[in-house]
């Protein structure tokens, strides 16, 4: 699982802190130091909202995001392998993982 977070993102630090707590084995990516990756994630959702969580399993790859986009929220499916599923808050993100 992949953690792309942005300096200063309190919503990030809130994500990367109850993944430590939890004990829940991730990387986390700044987004600034990881700009391709990130660019790719962003334009592949469609959002720029930070922190997005990637997890990947054999060939499918689901993104986790938060956004206020009623049209971006929920699960979406971007891909036969690819899922999106945006949040409204850090909780219900937590939730989806």
């Amino acid at each position: 699982m992949k953690v792309l977070h942005l300096k200063g993102c309190n919503k990030c630090e809130e994500v990367l802190k109850a993944l430590k707590e939890r004990a829940v084995e991730h990387t986390p990516m700044e987004a600034d130091d990881n700009s391709t990756y990130a660019d790719y994630v962003e334009d592949l959702l469609g959002i720029d909202n930070y922190p997005i969580v990637v997890i990947e399993r054999g060939k499918e790859t689901t993104f986790i995001y938060i956004t206020n986009d009623g049209d971006k929220l929920g699960p979406r499916r971007l891909a036969a392998n690819v899922l999106a599923i945006g949040c409204l808050d850090v909780a219900t993100m937590l939730g989806n993982i």
